[in-house]
């Protein structure tokens, strides 16, 4: 990988002695030349935005209701659950993943994914990191990364311990997913 950063450096230097060269023989501007030659288009994914935003998701009535009796009913009932938990950042590998099992990661840069229990077969319970820059240990952003999901099957993350008196959420806003 050096040799190949190397290379890049040389290619690059040796099109930059050419950009002072052509300003010096031809009197174009410096900016001119510099967009011709180094600046780079932007990614497809970023460039192909929606003209349309995205609309606000409508909140059922009654949704947080059903979200309460379900926890309730979930912690009067163990026997249903599968309770495993796959994935913990502070251990290094997962050992004893199903193939049905989601695989989780958040050891990347601003990752805060802290622990994932699979709760049934497509429900996961999420645990964040605490916010370091927050004075009361909140959580009010996440941010990692799933794989080995199945097409066409709706997965559930009940974000166990996202506080934040306000949100966004509950004026309609959605996750971002990035596939």
């Amino acid at each position: 990988s050096s040799g190949i950063n190397a290379e890049y450096g040389e290619k690059r230097k040796k099109k930059i002695v050419a950009m002072v060269e052509l300003v010096d023989n031809n009197s174009n501007s410096f900016y001119s030349i510099l967009k011709e030659h180094l600046l780079v288009p932007h990614p497809v994914h970023i460039s192909n935005h929606h003209q349309v935003p995205e609309p606000l998701y409508k909140i059922r009535k009654g949704l947080k209701e059903e979200v309460q009796e379900w926890e309730e009913f979930r912690q009067g009932h163990p026997e249903i659950l599968v309770n495993r938990v796959v994935y913990d950042s502070s251990v290094a590998n997962a050992d004893g993943l199903l193939p049905s099992d989601l695989i989780f990661e958040s050891r990347f840069e601003s990752g805060n994914l802290r622990k994932a229990v699979r709760v049934r077969e497509i429900e996961y319970d999420l645990q964040l990191q605490a916010d370091g820059a927050t004075s009361h240990c909140h959580t009010q952003w996440y941010y990692f990364s799933v794989c080995n999901m199945k097409r066409g099957v709706k997965y559930k993350f009940n974000i166990i311990n996202l506080i934040k008196g306000e949100s966004l959420y509950n004026g309609g806003m959605q996750p971002v997913i990035y596939s």
